[in-house]
């Protein structure tokens, strides 16, 4: 039975799910800022086919219809888990058939090879865990400047 949601809603429940901002996944998928926004009926086939390669854990079906789960299944031969680190930046860890790591945060991938010691491999996702949170800091940063910006520029007109 199809999902009375709209493919934007499924879309932006998709990044919430996932802790993607709508800025990030624009980027990644080489759309203008805004282009979730102004999305009335569906998605460009072009922007789709980006979504599809980029975010390969994204059930197709499901952001079309509503049919289905948001998330596809998993291979049952290749291990997979996610994490969440201090809460707030979740990621998928993926261990590929060679023996080597592959951490994704659903835009970025980093691959680690097998022969990398513990530490390393702790160490690279300390600081990709940080990396994520500084660029969340810093898209609400830029959202509570525009906020600024907007309340200066009010005052200044009401001074006058």
């Amino acid at each position: 039975m199809p999902n009375s949601e709209t493919v934007k809603e499924r879309l932006i429940e998709y990044l919430s799910y996932k802790g993607i901002s709508q800025y990030k996944f624009q980027e990644s998928i080489g759309a203008s800022n805004g282009y979730i926004n102004s999305m009335r009926k569906g998605i460009g086939v072009d922007k789709l086919e980006q979504v599809r390669s980029k975010y390969p854990d994204l059930d197709i079906k499901w952001l079309l219809t509503g049919d289905g789960t948001m998330l596809r299944q998993s291979d049952e031969n290749s291990a997979s888990s996610s994490i969440s680190v201090d809460g707030s930046v979740s990621f998928i860890i993926k261990k590929e058939d060679n023996g080597n790591l592959v951490i994704s945060d659903g835009i970025e991938e980093i691959l680690i090879p097998s022969e990398f010691p513990k530490e390393i491999y702790t160490r690279i996702l300390q600081m990709f865990a940080r990396q994520k949170r500084l660029e969340q800091e810093n898209e609400q940063l830029k959202k509570d400047k525009a906020i600024l910006q907007e309340f200066v520029t009010f005052l200044q007109k009401d001074k006058k």
